[in-house]
């Protein structure tokens, strides 16, 4: 009983590390996009061009 309830601790261990690190990465990327859209770099124009060259 002992072990499991070592790997169990483990597991739930790893587990809130990964969810720790998806948040993390998640709030990143909000923070990004968020300033991406708060200074327009890119007119819908050029957004269109890079898609398209991007497909080829």
């Amino acid at each position: 009983m002992g072990l499991e309830m070592q790997t169990s601790g483990r597991l739930t261990q790893i587990l809130g590390l990964l969810f720790m690190d998806i948040q993390k990465k998640c709030s990143q990327l909000t923070r990004m996009l968020s300033k991406g859209c708060q200074t327009p770099k890119f007119t819908p124009q050029q957004m269109k061009s890079a898609a398209l060259s991007g497909t080829d």
